[in-house]
């Protein structure tokens, strides 16, 4: 594991037990849950999200581990590989049918970010509140984007959000939402 994520493990573990709060880590998962999720997806994730899966296959149910500024700051629980890919699973076959269904050609969104789409077969959640609030590994930004950025959706009202150029820097944002919002979210 590389020593920035690790900072910002240990610096996450630091506002949630400071703050009277258990950090309770899942056993993680291996290299091989990895490769077969980008098999399946046909997604290359960056080395620091494969490094956090390993560290731990998710949080607990209800603990909440991020915190993402859609329209409001929101905390978010991370999902396991499992999770995850059964979430990205719900809309296969990610297909021309799908896209249209899932839509939005009124709302002008952030240059670095797809137009259109609601949902994308090369987006993957990593992270949700309720369900309805999702952090995504982007593996389909546009020329002005970045593979590996992340965004998030976000439901009622429906918009897709540019967060972060990676998953690093999004954990990074991410603790400093937190640190700055965990009494109002998580107390």
């Amino acid at each position: 594991m590389k020593s920035e994520i690790k900072i910002e493990i240990d610096r996450l573990k630091n506002i949630l037990e400071s703050n009277g709060l258990k950090f309770v880590v899942n056993e993680g998962a291996n290299a091989q849950k990895n490769a077969d999720v980008e098999a399946k997806t046909g997604i290359n994730f960056d080395d620091n999200l494969k490094d956090f899966w390993r560290f731990s296959n998710g949080s607990n149910e209800g603990d909440s581990w991020f915190c993402v500024f859609s329209d409001e700051v929101m905390p978010c629980s991370f999902l396991s590989i499992e999770e995850a890919l059964e979430t990205w699973s719900l809309f296969l076959p990610y297909d021309d049918s799908i896209y249209e269904q899932l839509s939005d050609f009124e709302t002008k969104r952030d240059e670095r970010i797809q137009p259109i789409f609601l949902q994308h077969r090369l987006w993957f959640p990593f992270a949700e509140f309720g369900g309805s609030t999702t952090i995504l590994f982007d593996g389909n930004p546009t020329d002005k984007g970045s593979y590996g950025q992340i965004i998030v959706y976000q439901h009622d009202p429906d918009a897709i959000y540019y967060v972060a150029e990676n998953f690093l820097e999004f954990f990074k944002k991410s603790n400093d939402l937190l640190q700055a919002n965990v009494k109002e979210l998580l107390l």
